[in-house]
């Protein structure tokens, strides 16, 4: 997990207001903006921070302040410029305190070298990792354009980018252990600006953003290499103080038990517990279990078609107006239930350019945590009213419109396919009213747990268990008169998975579609993950991530106490920090 410093952390962006289109300030003379509203001093050194930056700043987090905090406007000016001032402060600090380590270095960007003074504390690896954000922000704001300067007739795409307003497929995001991302030269992404018309043009209309603002390009790129810059370093200053702290075995116990016991005052009232279960994440637990019949399940839903939901819909209000019986709306539901096929929804992950092998029809390993589901589908490149079948991935350049063929796979195939790649042994449902029943081994479980969600990334139309950490939360039974979180059928199936442990499974039908329900824990009361010395330093077990999480609050706490005591030290001299509210006293009685 990344280590976190206050707000000030963000980067500025002067034109941010040219790409949110949400402007709360906005000034027009050059001169006015230019003006000096804070120095901050050590030594022969003064940093000035401008009025243009107080503006940027408010344009950016203003509203927030404002709507959530119910901050005036002068309140939220005289605070962001605070935090401005805090920022100087701390890059002040940290090139004191920080070596050397790159001498002469440069962001090589169209042919201009951009060079600064702060890049001499950071690794050539760090400098590329900047220019690396600064491209892909670039980018993003270049295609923030798009919707607005696309024309009905300009539909050219190409690999790398989304097509039409079809919203991309959740992604995996998968926990891995922490390092240092390595990115070279080769893997800093150019700027966009003309691959498509839509491109271009959505840059024409970028620029014309900067010129708002009295920036040409050149000057933009400048103004965010010393943003990213800054940031870098504040982060590496955060990284060493907290480099050398530490934590025992037996300090970590203590955290654990205090959590606990905390839990076990708060988890009274079973909405307090099961609100705390679903909450529970990577790195947020629930160390007091005090009731039975809990746990939690995966949802891989295989829905209707379009066709089948306006069937099935329109019966369910005949059945609403008494036309028919229950007993005949459900043998219709069973009846549609039948004709439910399994599709691969991943094809906006191919038109994103996310990493696909054309050849193999296999995603990545940023995108299939076990060795892969195929895509189950073959991709054209639609020409002239051919279909062209592409078997290996496009040129950056090249110009592609993809259409699919997806395969449609009968549940009973489907199921195959999902018992042998969990290698689950199907179980007798005879007098039962699932479709399908399996077991996953307990030495498997972990294994079954990372197939069964690349399973549902590919084919579940049900996005909201995805990147889950354990899944939905399945509960006892309400009281008569309590509402169900789920659909009765779907909750039912969940408490009965639950009930014979993780690693089960059952196939459910409802008004929605196949449900595939797959208990990935069962909670047992009184009992708890427990902590394990040898597995302090094991990434993806329980006590490393006790550590870490304890270990991210033991940091913030470091980082907050040495901010908070840099800060009082500058602001206890008067000749260090120097504030001119009335260089933006206009700005308040707007």
């Amino acid at each position: 997990m990344k280590k976190k410093l206050i707000a000030i952390m963000l980067v500025l962006l002067l034109a941010v207001t040219a790409f949110s289109g949400c402007t709360f300030i906005e000034k027009d003379n050059e001169r006015d903006v230019a003006q000096v509203v804070a120095t901050v001093k050590t030594g022969d050194r003064t940093d000035y921070i401008y009025k243009r930056d107080l503006i940027s700043y408010y344009n950016t987090y203003g509203y927030y302040y404002s709507y959530y905090y119910g901050m005036s406007m002068e309140e939220t000016l005289d605070f962001l410029l605070d935090q401005l001032v805090n920022r100087q402060i701390m890059l002040q600090e940290a090139e004191r305190s920080l070596p050397v380590l790159t001498e002469n270095a440069v962001i090589v960007h169209e042919g201009k070298n951009y060079t600064h003074p702060l890049m001499k504390y950071l690794s050539q690896n760090q400098i590329n990792l900047a220019q690396k954000g600064i491209n892909e922000s670039i980018n993003s704001s270049i295609e923030s354009y798009l919707e607005t300067s696309s024309t009905d007739d300009d539909h050219d795409e190409h690999a790398g980018h989304n097509h039409g307003d079809e919203e991309t497929r959740t992604a995996p995001t998968y926990e891995v252990e922490e390092e240092e991302e390595i990115v070279t030269a080769e893997d800093i992404p150019a700027v966009d600006k003309d691959s498509t018309t839509a491109i271009k043009n959505a840059y024409t209309q970028f620029i014309k953003g900067l010129k708002k603002n009295y920036m040409n390009y050149e000057e933009y790129y400048e103004m965010l290499v010393e943003g990213a810059l800054e940031d870098r370093v504040i982060e590496v200053w955060g990284d060493t103080l907290v480099k050398d702290s530490k934590i025992s075995f037996a300090e970590l116990t203590n955290r654990y038990n205090e959590m606990k016991d905390t839990q076990k005052e708060a988890y009274v009232d079973p909405a307090d517990y099961k609100t705390a279960l679903d909450e529970v994440s990577s790195s947020k637990f629930v160390l007091y279990n005090p009731a039975v019949g809990y746990g939690y399940v995966y949802n891989l839903l295989v829905p209707f078609s379009d066709y089948e939901a306006k069937i099935l819909s329109f019966q369910t209000t005949r059945y609403q107006a008494g036309e028919i019986t229950k007993a005949d709306y459900e043998a219709i539901r069973a009846a549609l239930l039948q004709g439910i096929v399994a599709k691969d929804l991943r094809e906006t992950w191919i038109t994103a350019g996310y990493d696909f092998d054309f050849e193999t029809k296999t995603f990545g390993k940023d995108y299939c945590k076990t060795e892969g589901i195929p895509f189950g589908g073959t991709v054209y490149n639609e020409e002239s009213g051919e279909r062209v079948e592409i078997t290996t991935k496009p040129g950056k350049q090249d110009k592609v419109k993809y259409c699919f063929d997806i395969d449609e796979v009968p549940m009973s195939d489907f199921m195959v396919k999902v018992n042998t790649l969990m290698n689950a042994t199907a179980k007798d449902v005879a007098g039962t009213n699932y479709y399908a029943a399996g077991q996953v081994e307990l030495a498997n479980l972990e294994t079954a747990k990372a197939v069964f969600m690349d399973l549902m990334f590919a084919y579940s139309s049900d996005t909201g268990n995805l990147n889950s950490f354990k899944g939905y939360v399945s509960a006892p039974k309400p009281s008569d008169n309590a509402t169900e979180s789920f659909v009765a059928e779907f909750a039912d199936a969940a408490r009965d998975v639950v009930s014979q442990g993780a690693g089960n499974y059952v196939v459910v039908g409802t008004d929605y579609g196949w449900h595939i329900v797959y208990c990935t824990e069962a909670i047992s009361a009184g009992t708890a993950e427990e902590l394990v010395e040898a597995d302090m330093d094991v990434f993806g077990t329980f006590t490393y991530r006790f550590k870490t999480a304890i270990m991210d609050s033991v940091h913030d706490n470091i980082l907050n106490e040495k901010q908070n005591e840099v800060f009082n030290q500058y602001r206890d001299n008067a000749s260090m920090v120097k504030t001119y509210k009335t260089a933006y006293a206009d700005l308040i009685t707007q």
